[in-house]
């Protein structure tokens, strides 16, 4: 990695830092902003801003295992992060060395360790000491009195405190390791740096995706297994609706109740399809009109349990594809816009500054579509989740969608600023309201429905009601349109 330099390149680097920052004072000690890393910073990364009159510089320096690194650069405005958090040692730093004059900087012979000393007071000097050694990088702040040096702060260890500081020695450092001279002119190594952070923020944001794609793929495969179970438990139930119609036409002269060799409640019936007999478990406490009855619902029932398990499974079956399809993506190192395309499409939203965090806490409102055009739908599936979606999410230049004169599903259309939906978005928006609303999109014949929309500025809520009135409205008559849906939702 080049940015791990060896003593002899740290050499010639100080010379050319000392030159750099010698006389100029710290103006502020902060956490660098790394906006393309997961957490917005990197941790053991640290930046001094060095100013006079006339000059101003940036120093910048990593403690991380494997990768350390020090750089100058002038006149460069790097930002703080302002939600980072400050280790014990940044903020002792910053107490002490706060308003300090640089005095010089000193590297070690033979060792990958530099020292920033700053201005004499009272016989004291303090020196900020940055040991870059890839397998165990520290930094020091000590105290020099006289030739004493003392251990004021570590970024590691704790227990040093109070300990004196003893350069080493260099002596088992190799004797002449190579220059890599191109690195250290013109600041070639403050741009080297921040390359190799995109690359490893890139290659970092880029695992977590995948790390995500791949836990929710267990996750559904595991879904998928159940429902699965559920629907051939379903299939495999009694034909309580046979039993109900065979039990029905014996009203008239019903077949008494036996108990049968295993001490259940039977009714033998003829069963006119086959021609045989039918031995049917019945409840002794209810009538023959009500056991019909019962039958029936426990038709209804098991009916019920069939759509809904292959309704999840065609949902499930969709995600797990389009989860395979994206684990399967090849993205090149550094095409920043299509790993945004790329977490985009997997619903993955990196970023940690407060907001987004409660907003991660929060749990999502409405189930999300996008239309051709690329804009993003929303469709409330419960009261609760309508309301929260008209009058919490959807700003006032959204486009609002509700089935008129009905109860029904709320729809907003996520307009960005300047941007107007086509007639083709309404439609999408409009099928997916009909939709979760209940309209059977594989019927043969479905009616045709008026569905309301306007902007959701345009929309208020009725007070101590669930229910919204709106103006401004125009409509859309329809039929639900079993193509679109099926685009929509991934149904086959």
């Amino acid at each position: 990695m080049p940015t791990t330099l060896n003593w002899r390149e740290l050499e010639k680097l100080t010379q050319s830092i000392s030159s750099t920052v010698a006389g100029l004072f710290v103006e502020k000690i902060f956490v660098p902003a790394r906006p393309r890393f997961l957490e917005g910073f990197l941790k053991g990364e640290l930046a001094i801003r060095l100013s006079s009159k006339q000059h101003s510089s940036i120093l910048l320096f990593s403690i991380r295992p494997r990768h350390p690194y020090v750089t100058i650069r002038e006149n460069e405005k790097l930002k703080a992060y302002p939600e980072a958090t400050h280790s014990p040692f940044a903020l002792v730093i910053n107490k002490y060395l706060y308003g300090n004059k640089v005095d010089h900087v000193e590297a070690i012979k033979q060792e990958r360790v530099l020292i920033f000393w700053f201005q004499k007071r009272d016989n004291r000097q303090l020196g900020l000491v940055l040991i870059l050694i890839p397998s165990s990088p520290e930094a020091l702040l000590i105290e020099k009195i006289n030739d004493t040096s003392t251990i004021l702060a570590s970024s590691k260890v704790s227990s040093k405190v109070g300990t004196s500081f003893t350069p080493p020695d260099g002596s088992k450092a190799p004797p002449n390791p190579e220059v890599r001279d191109d690195l250290l002119k013109n600041f070639r190594l403050w741009n080297v740096i921040n390359e190799e952070l995109e690359q490893e923020a890139f290659c970092q944001r880029m695992s977590k995706v995948e790390q995500t794609l791949r836990k929710l793929s267990k996750q559904t495969k595991s879904s998928i297994s159940h429902q699965e179970r559920s629907l051939t438990e379903a299939r495999k139930d009694r034909n309580w609706g046979h039993y109900g119609d065979l039990l029905k036409t014996a009203l008239s002269d019903p077949p008494p109740l036996q108990t049968n060799e295993h001490g259940r409640t039977v009714r033998i019936i003829k069963d006119f399809f086959t021609g045989g007999a039918l031995t049917v478990e019945c409840d002794p406490k209810l009538s023959v009109q009500e056991q019909v009855e019962k039958f029936y619902q426990l038709s209804k029932r098991n009916k019920r349990r069939i759509k809904e398990s292959e309704f999840q499974l065609q949902e499930l079956y969709c995600i797990q594809n389009q989860t395979e399809k994206l684990l399967n993506t090849r993205i090149e190192i550094g095409d920043w816009s299509a790993l945004d395309n790329y977490e985009k499409e997997a619903g993955i939203r990196f970023g940690n500054t407060e907001a987004q965090e409660r907003e991660r806490k929060q749990p999502q409102l409405g189930k999300t579509f996008t239309t051709k055009e690329g804009l993003i739908v929303k469709v409330g599936r419960s009261k609760d989740e309508n309301l929260a979606l008209t009058f919490k999410l959807a700003k006032g230049n959204d486009v609002w969608l509700h089935a008129r004169g009905r109860p029904s599903a709320h729809a907003i259309i996520q307009l960005p600023k300047g941007k107007t939906a086509s007639l083709d978005s309404l439609l999408d928006a409009a099928n997916l309201v009909l939709y979760y609303s209940g309209y059977d999109y594989r019927s043969d014949n479905p009616e045709k429905v008026e569905v309301d929309y306007t902007f959701r500025k345009h929309v208020k809520r009725i007070k101590d009601s669930s229910e919204v009135s709106y103006t401004n409205n125009r409509t859309l008559i329809i039929k639900i349109d079993s193509d679109r849906i099926k685009r929509l939702t991934c149904r086959a």
